[in-house]
């Protein structure tokens, strides 16, 4: 049982260093039954990066000790230097920073050991971190416990050893045949417990009862009465033999008490003084305990020795020790807080105490620590004081630990005479967390007066609004008159929210009409009026007066230091500016937003900011640092579950490929095109699913598929007129599908209407600049090329010099295309290069690495690569400046035997040259017999994920287009694909359906089985060949 345990660890660690989904593992039992040697042994065995880490570790150690990937999100970057700073960080950013840093290191393992020390705050850390885990790929999260395992993690209980495999465990202690009759005699006492195990042998070998004549192991039998009977026993004999100093007593005894996590420099003068022993002794006594194996690295060997000690303290003795650390920690109230039970202080000092911790807390600003000592602070509290403090800790916690603060506000709640306001927020915290019957179920505690009927209503009201049922939330404001004028401004404003959502903006006004001057209301209703106040101007079309409410509420979000609410208020604001026009206003605030949100640790807000961010950047031409912000951003959606943002950055891709165009450019904005309609379909967004498919008929237009470009066209044009939406844009990608059909007037009629229809000018003439180019139209193109460049728009000004080059001008005469020259890199398959048609001998790994690193950024669409970067990925073990050397040895290299044009030097770096390659004739042209295998086989698999991914892509779609003209040629290519990415279903689905048309049903169901075998390995079960065929491939 216990291998087969092993087996199926071992297979899930595989499919992490196999890039399949993560991994989220559970490893528990009994005390010393091998838990983190059995994780650790096999993190060895798997060839990819891991860290081991003790799970109550800080949580700066916690992320600090993570690698540094070698490319860094910036976000994630910027979470390091707060913690290396020692700043307050969210728990949920620490999970998103953990994630992303996991992330970016794949395929990578973290283990954290003996998780059931943590406290309840780790533990929701280590759940939060999980879910995320399972939603990426090539990352694993292994967990060590004594406690059963916690949702959503996969848990594998660890049994005891078989006879055999304690005989194999002992014979490789002894490095040597033991004795049958002492194995058998230690197995029964030990019953298979690993610790157990050892410790026996260790205690009986120092005993004499296992002896050595220098040549054989021999067995002496002990007497019941001696050996003990349990390992907390043998723990506690051989710790016996070690207390009989005082001074070393005092010092075991007092890091049995002190956290287990703590180990670094200061924590030893806190020994010191906890012990009463001086530094010196000390240093003696811990060199002492580390050569007897009671310690290693100033922690305990293994949790069991602690506990056993922990239990052997008398309570006198424990008390006296919490009390000399009470003193030793006087100025550091949070970490003195820790033993205020041990201490058995009176409630009154408690009560100091904890209001000490939760004061120093809220100086750091860490709100969760200081919620944590004011909710400790209840249990200390008279009835009197009780439920007030449970009111405020519950305030605290409903943004960061709902259920806690749920707990809170039901002692809140439960006073003789409870508080409204602590019934209202129980309330509030259920009907939020969906349990809608518990929270009508708290309100019928209130009087049965008009007020508690009014704070009913309000509650039900809040909770429709904040749940986007707007509809109801009106229809049941408007059934009350009598309570409106008394309603509280919180909910008068939620009200004018839902009414201005519903496009009900007269109404939305009177309501902000009718509330207090805004300098008699507590800052955050401020906030929530002025945030009011633009929504409206702005639905109205009124943008400067928008303008104006968005810099107040910015700068009053500023002074109160909330980050969240001056993100949001950047954001609303940069829109407005764009809406007018005022782009560098627009970027300036995307900017501060941006580093406002590095600074705060807001994951979503940031993600957002850089999709608006990266617009603007497309937008000028910026193409490589648009893509850059969208991926990451992409990356940070990832983690959390935002179906509609995950859409609009999938979209914001798809239109920065459509616009940019580089070789690899329609595959992969129909990509992502088609992953924005899956979501939108999804999320049943009717916007989002008329966006999705104008860009997804437009990629397969430019992607060179006709009928499908107007298939869909076709039904986007359907859904826009019938819901009276994004007409504009669907008239756009009709008339790109009716030109790709060859349909060129009506292409031109359909595209000058998109035009006519668009609002907005940058749009209407980006539309515009597609029928210049359908009908030769040079004048009309040079007066939209001169406006892009005077609105700064260089990346629409870049696409018309594209389909004009007379509009770039003499001064910018193009190079002569590497297509044109005799030299042709070829990486589809084996390296090779040829010149003339003719093989060239190149030997030389690193050059031919840095040939094709240069081509792929070619293909990316980037005009040169930096020299640092080269050297970077090209040597990362070496100092820089000797990468450097080298890499320009390399490139004189690579010139003097394949011409000087082969590589050309750029302002910042390196460029490829007069060199083709079938990559790009593959991209162009769609011919799959340039295939010859793998992409850059027995090289490397690519540096640039989306090159890889888009010949994959490619190649996928060029394959199962010969499925019925050619079975054989297809079958080949699906053979390339599945090597390339065995795991891959929907490669596996062509290529049996290949074989088989080729009339070898036995050699499909030999495939489908080594297949089989092969998933098998990394913990996944394929169904039956018929159930796997008749599966819809992959999205």
């Amino acid at each position: 049982m216990r291998q087969e345990i092993i087996t199926q660890l071992r297979r899930h660690l595989k499919a992490v260093l196999s890039r399949r989904p993560g991994r989220a593992l559970w490893l528990w039992g009994e005390p010393g039954v091998g838990k983190t040697f059995t994780a650790q042994t096999l993190l060895r065995e798997t060839s990819c990066k891991s860290l081991s880490l003790h799970a109550t570790l800080p949580d700066r150690a916690l992320v600090l000790s993570l690698p540094r990937p070698p490319r860094r999100p910036a976000w994630s970057e910027a979470q390091r230097q707060r913690l290396m700073h020692s700043q307050y960080v969210p728990l949920a950013t620490l999970v998103d920073t953990l994630a992303a840093t996991m992330s970016a290191l794949a395929p990578f393992v973290l283990h954290l050991e003996d998780l059931h020390e943590a406290s309840p705050e780790r533990l929701e850390l280590v759940q939060k971190l999980a879910q995320v885990v399972l939603r990426l790929r090539g990352v694993g999260l292994v967990v060590t416990s004594r406690s059963e395992p916690l949702e959503p993690f996969k848990g594998y209980r660890l049994e005891p050893l078989s006879q055999a495999e304690s005989d194999q465990l002992l014979r490789a202690e002894a490095a040597h045949e033991l004795p049958q009759e002492g194995l058998e005699w230690v197995f029964s006492r030990a019953k298979g417990n690993p610790l157990f195990t050892l410790e026996f042998w260790r205690y009986l070998s120092r005993q004499g009862y296992f002896w050595s004549d220098g040549r054989h192991w021999h067995w002496r039998k002990p007497s019941d009465d001696f050996v003990p009977v349990s390992v907390e026993a043998l723990i506690g004999r051989v710790l016996s033999d070690l207390v009989e100093a005082p001074d070393l007593q005092a010092a075991l005894e007092a890091r049995a008490i002190l956290p287990s996590r703590l180990h670094d420099d200061a924590f030893e003068a806190l020994w010191s003084r906890v012990a009463d022993v001086d530094s010196q002794t000390l240093s003696h006594i811990q060199r002492l305990l580390n050569q007897k194996g009671v310690l290693q690295q100033g922690r305990f060997a293994h949790p069991l020795i602690q506990e056993v000690l922990q239990r052997e303290i008398p309570a006198w003795r424990k008390q006296a020790y919490a009390r000399r650390a009470l003193v030793a920690l006087a100025g550091q109230p949070e970490e003195a807080a820790c033993f205020i039970e041990m201490a058995h202080l009176e409630p009154e000092e408690a009560l100091g105490l904890l209001e000490a911790a939760a004061q120093s807390a809220e100086a750091r600003g860490n709100r969760p620590g200081q919620a944590r000592w004011l909710a400790e602070a209840v249990k200390y509290s008279s009835s009197l004081e009780q439920a007030g403090r449970a009111f405020e800790a519950a305030q605290l916690l409903k943004a960061m630990n709902p259920t806690r603060a749920i707990q809170m506000a039901e002692i809140a709640a439960s006073a003789t005479l409870p508080n409204p306001e602590a019934v209202l927020l129980l309330a509030e915290l259920l009907a939020v967390q969906g349990h809608i019957r518990e929270a009508e179920a708290s309100l019928r505690r209130l009087p049965r007066s008009e007020d508690g009927a009014l704070r009913w209503w309000e509650t039900q009201i809040y909770v429709l609004g904040q749940g986007g049922r707007w509809q109801q939330a009106i229809e049941l404001w408007n059934q009350q008159p009598g309570y409106q004028a008394r309603a509280r401004p919180r909910i008068r404003l939620e009200v004018g929210s839902c009414l201005a959502f519903l496009n009900k903006l007269d109404e939305a006004q009177h309501i902000l009409e009718e509330l207090p001057s805004l300098h008699s209301l507590p800052p955050a209703i401020q906030l929530a009026v002025l945030n009011l106040q633009g929504q409206i101007q702005t639905y109205r079309g009124c943008h400067a007066q928008a303008l104006k409410s968005e810099e107040r509420f910015i700068a009053l979000a500023k002074s109160m230091g909330s980050a969240q609410a001056a993100i949001s208020g950047l954001i609303n604001h940069a829109s407005t500016h764009s809406a007018l026009g005022l782009r560098s206003q627009a970027k300036a605030c995307l900017q501060e937003a941006r580093i406002l949100s590095l600074q705060s640790g807001e994951t979503m807000r940031h993600a957002v900011v850089q999709l608006r961010l990266a617009d603007m950047l497309a937008d000028e031409g910026e193409f490589e640092q648009a893509e850059a912000l969208l991926l990451e951003a992409q990356g940070l959606l990832y983690q959390h579950h935002q179906v509609q943002w995950q859409a609009e950055s999938h979209l914001k891709l798809a239109r920065l490929y459509l616009t940019w165009q580089p070789p690899h450019g329609p595959i992969l904005a129909l990509k992502h095109a088609q992953s924005a309609l899956r979501l939108a379909r999804a999320s049943r967004d009717v916007k989002f699913l008329a966006s999705s498919l104008a860009y997804l008929s437009r990629a397969h237009s430019q992607a060179g598929n006709p009928a499908a470009a107007l298939e869909v066209a076709q039904e986007c044009l359907a859904l826009c007129t019938g819901e009276g939406i994004k007409q504009a844009d669907a008239y756009f990608a009709y008339g790109l599908a009716l030109e790709a059909n060859g349909r060129l007037a009506e292409a031109l009629e359909a595209i000058r209407a998109a035009s006519a229809q668009q609002h907005e000018r940058k749009l209407a003439e980006r539309f515009a600049l597609e029928a210049d180019r359908i009908s030769a139209n040079l004048e009309d193109a040079r007066k939209r090329y001169e406006w892009f460049v005077s609105q700064g728009l260089l990346g629409l000004a870049r696409l018309a010099s594209r389909y004009f080059p007379v509009l770039a001008g003499p001064s910018q005469a193009r190079h002569e295309s590497p297509l044109q020259s005799g030299l042709c890199l070829k990486v589809l398959g084996p390296v090779e290069l040829e010149q003339g048609g003719q093989p060239i001998t190149y030997r030389g790994k690193k050059r031919l690495e840095l040939l094709c690193y240069l081509l792929e950024a070619r293909i990316a669409g980037r005009a040169e690569v930096s020299g640092l970067e080269l050297a970077d990925a090209l040597y990362p073990a070496a100092e820089e400046v000797r990468a450097r050397a080298t890499l320009k040895q390399q490139v004189h290299l690579i010139r003097m035997t394949l011409g000087p044009e082969a590589i050309q030097s750029t302002p910042s770096g390196y460029a490829l040259g007069a060199i083709r390659s079938d990559a790009e004739e593959f991209l162009q042209r769609g011919d799959a017999r340039l295939w010859r295998g793998p992409y850059l086989e027995h090289l490397c698999e690519g540096w640039h994920g989306g090159v890889r991914e888009a010949l994959t892509q490619a190649l996928y779609a060029e394959a199962g287009a010969l499925l019925e003209s050619e079975p054989k040629e297809a079958s080949r290519l699906a053979q390339i694909l599945l090597a390339m990415e065995p795991y891959d279903t929907g490669f596996l689905q062509l290529s049996l359906q290949a074989v088989r048309r080729c009339g070898s049903p036995k050699a499909a169901t030999r495939l489908y089985k080594e297949a089989q075998e092969r998933f098998l390995e990394v913990g996944e079960v394929l169904p039956g060949l018929e159930a796997f065929l008749q599966t819809a491939p992959p999205a």
